[in-house]
């Protein structure tokens, strides 16, 4: 408790970045529904220099949320309108039959290199749609330029300025015999599902909507990133510090998940680094653990437990403890010694106490998960179900400590 509070008064000196940050966010999800999670998590894991898998049947139209984060960036931004297709950005359908000319350019006679301009070793946002399908002759090549940002161009090796790759495919499961997609799928760090459009006034609305092309009024233009200033936010991300709680926490979960690489680790880290600096801190705290929960599934069953390591670590300080038993101590009393009626005193004072602060934990959580742009809103009714779950049993407790105590006064 102590160590979140004193970590979100320290603030780094981008003190305007959060209202930059949701002004952008607003003028990205215009006439977008039911992608709010995925687009919210794209900027975060672009931000980062880090990569998202986007999972979900073909008809979610996940290719929207990487043309977006595209237009996240006044590079695309020319002649008063967005347009992404001016070379940083580059997107490619794998369709299994993918030779390396189309994706790296093609091969000049002369030098015998790939022309690489307007193809992925020469753009910072690239989407590779249904990734699964990807061919050996390109994946080693891919990797590379994914994990590496270097492209080895004939007999040349050419620095990749890729920022971010957005990657889609239905499942997050690859065909079992092409092992060598472990590798591809551990490049990216967040992996979050994508589903069409649920509610049907957002989707008659949507349909009704007239050409999605981004028109950023004036605050929303002079809230465009560029690729050259994030870099230079990429330097400053590395200096947050990590908090205890987050420390606490991330010891227990690699305890229970030995399968997490430490190299996967430190991309989690990045992510919620770049989490806490985007919303105007030096330091994390434990609103930004909730992005964990996307980065530590390989497996639709993985997924489903992900949701359950949320607040498991998280230490609430409103714990029961002993106290019922404290509380049965005093049943089948004729009536209290004075060390009895002081030690009733003393755990009617406790009982308090823990309550009390599990009323203002809960005021807490509310306002830092809402202060928190990233943070998965969902991880919030969790932590106070849990946390009013306790605060129940403790007013229970004290319901039956008083009770006895009524007891002993009439006799």
């Amino acid at each position: 408790m102590k160590d979140s509070n004193s970590n979100t008064q320290k603030q780094h000196k981008s003190s305007n970045l959060p209202d930059r940050i949701k002004t952008l966010l607003e003028y990205l999800n215009q006439n977008l529904y039911g992608k709010e999670e995925a687009l919210r998590l794209a900027l975060l894991s672009a931000i980062a220099g880090e990569n998202i898998l986007l999972l979900g049947a073909s008809r979610a139209d996940k290719s929207t949320v990487s043309r977006r984060i595209a237009a996240a960036f006044s590079d695309f931004y020319k002649n008063g309108k967005i347009n992404i297709w001016n070379g940083h950005y580059f997107e490619y359908f794998m369709n299994g039959n993918d030779e390396p000319n189309d994706i790296f350019g093609p091969v000049d006679r002369i030098t015998k290199q790939h022309q690489t301009e307007n193809y992925l070793p020469n753009a910072n946002i690239v989407l590779l749609d249904e990734i699964w399908n990807i061919r050996p002759t390109v994946l080693s090549t891919i990797l590379k330029i994914i994990n590496d940002k270097k492209y080895y161009n004939g007999n040349s090796i050419q620095e990749a300025p890729l920022l971010s790759v957005i990657a889609a495919a239905k499942e997050i499961s690859f065909p079992p015999n092409k092992p060598l997609l472990a590798a591809l799928r551990d490049s990216f760090t967040i992996r979050v599902l994508v589903n069409p459009i649920q509610n049907n006034d957002d989707f008659f609305t949507s349909i009704d909507s007239e050409d999605d092309e981004l028109k950023p009024d004036k605050e929303q233009k002079a809230a465009l990133l560029s690729i050259e200033e994030v870099k230079l936010w990429q330097q400053e991300i590395n200096k947050v510090e990590l908090d205890k709680t987050s420390k606490k926490w991330i010891s227990g979960i690699r305890e229970s998940r030995k399968d997490i690489s430490d190299r996967h680790w430190k991309k989690i880290v990045h992510i919620l680094k770049t989490s806490a600096f985007l919303n105007g801190r030096e330091i994390t705290n434990f609103t930004d653990l909730s992005l964990i929960e996307y980065c530590i599934w390989d497996t639709d069953k993985q997924h489903d437990n992900a949701v359950n390591y949320v607040g498991r670590y998280l230490d609430l300080d409103t714990h029961i403890g002993d106290i019922p038993e404290q509380v049965k101590a005093f049943k089948d009393k004729k009536e209290l010694t004075a060390f009895e009626k002081q030690e009733y005193a003393s755990l009617d004072e406790l009982i308090n106490s823990k309550i009390a602060l599990g009323k203002r934990f809960k005021d807490h959580v509310r306002a830092e998960f809402t202060n928190n742009i990233f943070a998965n809103q969902q991880n919030l009714d969790i932590i106070l179900e849990k946390n009013d779950t306790l605060i129940a049993k403790l007013e229970k407790e004290k319901t039956e400590l008083n009770r006895l105590h009524s007891l002993y006064a009439e006799k």
